[in-house]
Parts: structure tokens; sequence; C-alpha cells
């Protein structure tokens, strides 16, 4: 597990409310500016690569720490209340065949 503070491009980032401990979205991470987390997520909905927001594989930004129901996602202006949960560290070892 990877302390919020150090959370970096390529991390595992784990998304939800907070209201079930484990999350509900798993997220790539593209970048971190201060306690936003710009991540790049599959089944989801954000912004498209065509630049249309909608649903597939999509830019999104979540928030480290509380996020609000009014809060926005900085590059789709969906509303934000899922927030990173957890963020994990793919390691060398976990890309060596069995």
């Amino acid at each position: 597990i990877v302390r919020h503070k150090s959370i970096r491009p390529g991390d595992i980032l784990v998304v939800g409310d907070g209201r079930v401990v484990r999350g509900t979205h798993i997220t790539i991470v593209e970048r971190v500016e201060g306690s936003t987390v710009h991540t790049i997520e599959g089944n989801a909905h954000g912004l498209l690569p065509d630049g249309r927001v909608g649903e597939g594989v999509v830019r999104r930004t979540r928030m480290i720490g509380k996020a609000s129901r009014r809060a926005r996602c900085e590059v789709s202006g969906l509303g934000m209340a899922e927030r990173a949960l957890h963020a994990y560290r793919p390691l060398p070892e976990d890309y060596e065949a069995a």
C-alpha cells in the first residue's frame, strides 16, 4: 500500500465514497497535482479520447482526502463524490512468470 503523499504515475488507485472500505472502482494514476489525482479509468464516465464526456476508457480527477458531492471533476465536469481510498504500486516481481 502506498501512502497518499507518495502516490505517483502508474500506481493503482482504488476509489470510493468511503462507505465501502475496500472501494468501488480501480483506476491508474496518470499524474498528481496537490490533492488532486488525474486518472485513466475503464468502464467509467468521464472525458473520452475524442474530447466528449461519456462512458468507456476515460480521464478523470479524484480527490485525496475528503470529497464532496458538490465537487466537480476538473476534466469532465462530472460530480466527484468518490475519492482516493487506497493506492498500490506494482513491483517488478508482480510481472515475473510463475
